[in-house]
Formats: C-alpha cells, structure tokens, sequence
C-alpha cells in the first residue's frame, strides 16, 4: 500500500506554524518566516505535487529546497529558496522566483484560491512551477542532491495557510507526462531493502546477551559478522570491545581507550550466524547485560595496492563498510586502499602497536565543509580540532584515504574502520542543535535500529542509541551508551537536562535540551544504520 507524502509537523521551522487536515494543511503565524516541509525526499525521478493558497497576507511561497540535514540552520528549511545555503529555488506570491537566495522576475502572480503545481525532475535537474495548470517556465536545481517539498510565507510580519496535495487526492490539473505522486510506491527500489535478496539484517544487527561466566555463543546476529563491539550495560563498569575479521576474534581494542590490542585466550570465533565468546569475563560476566553491534564487511581479508602502502582489506561495497590494516610508513603523507566505491564519510583509525600516540582518530564528513583537515578523538569527549597533518588535509577518493605523518602514519601497526552512506540502509550526516524539548528533525530515508552522535564544536560524548534496547517512543528515547567511556548504560532520566530521540519512519527527532546531543547552536554529527528503508517502514 503507498504512503503519500504529507507535511512534517516534527520539523522545527523559523517560527511556528500550525498543522491541520492530517498534516496536509499549513497556517503559518505573523512571528517569524516558517511553512511547512514534505515528509519525503527524492535524490532521482520525477514528481508532481499540487499546493492550494487557502488565505495569504501578500508573501505566500512554494518551493523545492535540498539537502537539508546537512546544513547548518534547521530555520531556513521552510519554502522558497530563500536561503543562499540551501541551493533552494522557490515561487512567490507576487511572481518572483528565489534562487539561492536571489530574487528576479519569472512568473504570473498568484493569491487565495490558485493552485500551484510543482513538477520537480531530478534526473534533469530542473523544477517547474504552475499556476492553475499553466507553466510558467523551467528552472535550474543544483545537480547531484537531494531534494523536498516546501510551502509557508516569505517575509517576517506576513501569513500564509496553504493545502498540499501529493497525490492522495485528484489532481485539479493533469500533472506532466512521465510524473508521479510523491509516494512510497513510487520510490526507487533500494539495493538493500526489506523485500529485495539483501536487507538491512543481512548487514547489521543488534543483539543483546546476558553473560554466564563461561562462553557464550551469540547465535542470532543473522550472518557472520567482521566487526562486533560489544558493552557490558549494567553494574561495575567495564571496557567496550571491538573485535574483527582481519586483526583475529581473539584481539580486541577498547573505543574508550588509548590502550593497544588486548589478546584474550582461545575460544573467540566468528561463525555462520554470529559470534562465539570466550569465558573472559569481558565478554561474559556472570549475570551481565551485554549489548553487541555486528557489520559484515567482505569476508577474508585480501592485499590492497590502490595506496602508496599496501594495505590488507575486508570491503563491502554493497553495505559501504570497510576494514583496513596497514603499517604506518613512519613520516610524510601516505595513502591507504579501503576497498570500496566510494569515498569513505566516516572513518576512525586506531595504532595496534605501540606510538607515541596511541589514541583512536577520526574523521567525519559532517565537521565541516573541509572535514579532512579535522580530527576528533573516540575515546574521549573533546571537540573537532583542526589540524590537517592527520589527514595530509587531502580528501578521500574511491579508493583511497590519506594518512599524514601526525600520529595516523607513525612507524607501527594500525586498523581502520570506514564507512559511506548507503541509500535505505545507512547515512552519515549532521544537524545543528536548538535546545528544545522539539529538537531537529534528522532525514535518513529509512526507520533507524542505530544512530550514534558526537558534538564536534563543543566537548560532549559520542552517545549511542538502538531500538534493540529501546524499540518504542516511549517519554523519551533514553537508554544510551558513551562509546568514549567504561560507564553503564545510562537513561533519559539519569541525565539533566533530558536526554532523548525519538525513532521516526523516516528518520530521527532530538528531545530534550541535554548538552551532548542538542545544545543550541552546536554542530552535531551522527551515523545512522537502518532497521527499515522508508518505502517499507512506519513508525514506532
């Protein structure tokens, strides 16, 4: 059955605005700009959504506007294109278009009782508006993003009330040839979905386990697994343990630590369907809540020269996830095969051997616009630093990522671990916090099971949530775990101010007002896995 796309209540605007008519009604108020927001974003195809003015005040505005988790001010999300930062392109009441921010002449006027067509061709580039059936011309998108509805009023001081049609309704006026609904029927099948022979199971999963004081055998991961990190949840604090394929299932590391390999006694294996433990009481502590987050990447390592130092390479490039080892060449810039298709957006690498620097380093495409001259460390809390040397202040590519003589290319052994966004199943992004108790809105295009997060432009923990621990919206979305520190589990309750996330259809929304996932104005960056891509989800 298709789900069509409806106005985002959940979305936080420049003002208020009030939702009626199962969301496909907007009234916006007097106070600030604001408008309303399409529940459904399209990267590919073309599509056809219909917008009636039911009451202005003289600055009605309907538009398409891109990419909007990765910017910066959640506020300029509403219509029109007025914002230069968000490449929107918009129509306004009086006739002007608003491009990037930049007004000109373009098409008729419009007031109450009009309608708006909106013909957005992606695979073109392009977006055309109509009033009352008739066009009033083709205008240029910016190539390569991903696009969403919008409709709200253009100035301070001014009201609009607008009635969106998605095409759960008959069209007042045939749309284009060859456009469709903005539906979930009509979204593009994802190459990794709840219906097609790879879903998002078959790459990630969530387990939890309760320790015997003797091995375990974890047997309902679903596949066997190359990375496995694990957290005691309860009692007396304990270490994270990171385990994988190509460094062996009896050498660990701790993510809330600088520490080096720890080696544990025989026992550790990987199997068909998930991870056998042995009795250390790291992995099995007698009475011991355990929570396990598993990737498959590629299997049996293989030798990688696509760098200037050979590097040994378990990949996926169906899941864009990596595992990578390499010894560091001692100075200089190098760079290192990761076996994929495209350029990692998150990776961390982490000395096996002893350096003069021993901690975990990561890097983020979310930070900033030159997110490779930054750094942030996992195993502590401390903001994004700038310093290009870690990264040799060179861009990943297709095939490699650069290392620089900065404490990721010393003398010695290293892994890292490397991830790119996947359409349906993962994404790698950032938001900007508001401190309210309605925080942002996060589009991923796909109902999370797993979403971690990290403020870079202040200290704060990377926390992490999963709806194997927490599977509803309850109050809040509390239970969460610090991946840069050996306490428990914390909850919602636990922390002041509130801490929380709510798991959404298709995405996630910030609650509460705590410093570490939604302080106002601080840039936050999350990784996100699915548990279901949107065209075959529902919320929680």
């Amino acid at each position: 059955m298709a789900n069509f796309a409806t106005l985002n209540p959940l979305e936080p605007m420049g003002g208020s605005q009030t939702y009626s008519e199962g969301n496909l009604v907007v009234a916006t108020d007097a106070a600030a700009r604001s408008g309303g927001n399409s529940t459904l974003d399209v990267s590919s195809g073309k599509w056809y959504a219909e917008f009636t003015v039911l009451a202005t005040s003289g600055e009605a505005a309907v538009g398409v506007s891109r990419d909007r988790v990765e910017t910066t001010n959640q506020g300029d999300s509403y219509c029109s294109g007025q914002s230069s930062g968000r490449g929107g392109v918009g129509y306004k009441e009086n006739g002007k278009k608003f491009v990037n921010g930049s007004p000109s002449d373009y098409g008729a006027t419009y007031t109450t009782g009009d309608v708006i067509g909106v013909a957005l061709n992606v695979d073109d580039d392009e977006v055309t508006f109509y009033k009352n059936g008739a066009s009033q011309g083709a205008l240029s998108i910016t190539a390569g993003s991903t696009w969403h509805f919008n409709v709200g009023e253009h100035s301070n001081g001014t009201t609009a009330t607008w009635r969106a049609n998605f095409g759960q309704f008959p069209w007042r006026y045939d749309p284009p040839s060859g456009f469709v609904a903005l539906s979930t029927e009509n979204l593009a099948e994802p190459a990794i979905s709840n219906l097609a022979a790879e879903k998002p199971e078959d790459y990630f999963n969530v387990v939890t386990y309760t320790g015997t004081g003797s091995a375990v055998d974890i047997n309902t991961i679903g596949f066997q697994p190359d990375l496995v990190w694990g957290k005691k949840r309860d009692g007396t604090a304990q270490n994270h343990w990171l385990i994988d394929s190509v460094r062996g299932a009896g050498v660990w590391l701790a993510s809330d630590g600088s520490g080096l390999e720890g080696s544990e006694p025989a026992g550790s294996s990987f199997d068909a369907d998930g991870f056998n433990t042995n009795s250390n009481s790291l992995f099995t502590y007698n009475g011991g809540s355990y929570v396990m987050w598993a990737w498959k990447a590629g299997g049996t390592a293989v030798s990688n020269t696509d760098g200037s130092l050979t590097t040994q390479v378990s990949a996926n490039t169906d899941a864009g996830f990596s595992i990578i080892t390499y010894t560091g060449a001692g100075s200089g810039v190098s760079t290192i095969g990761h076996g994929l298709n495209q350029a990692p957006e998150f990776w961390v690498t982490k000395p096996r051997t002893s350096v003069s620097d021993d901690q975990w380093f990561c890097c983020h495409v979310g930070i900033a616009s030159d997110y490779y001259n930054y750094w942030l460390h996992w195993d502590n809390n401390s903001s994004a630093q700038n310093a290009a040397a870690r990264w040799g202040g060179v861009a990943p590519t297709n095939s490699v990522i650069s290392i620089g003589s900065n404490s990721t290319n010393k003398s010695g052994d290293y892994v890292c671990y490397a991830w790119h966004s996947v359409e349906g199943f993962s994404k790698f992004g950032s938001y900007t916090g508001n401190g309210s108790n309605d925080g942002p809105f996060v589009y991923l295009g796909f109902r999370p099971a797993y979403v971690m997060v990290k403020e870079t432009t202040g200290t704060g923990s990377w926390l992490i949530v999963d709806t194997e621990r927490d599977p509803y919206n309850e109050s809040l979305t509390g239970k969460h775990i610090q991946a840069d520190s050996n306490n428990a589990e914390q909850t919602a309750a636990s922390r002041s101010p509130t801490f929380g996330i709510d798991y959404l259809s298709n995405g996630f929304k910030l609650r509460g007002s705590h410093d570490e996932n939604n302080e106002a104005g601080q840039n936050y960056i999350y990784m996100a896995f699915a548990d279901s891509p949107f065209k075959y989800s529902s919320a929680r």
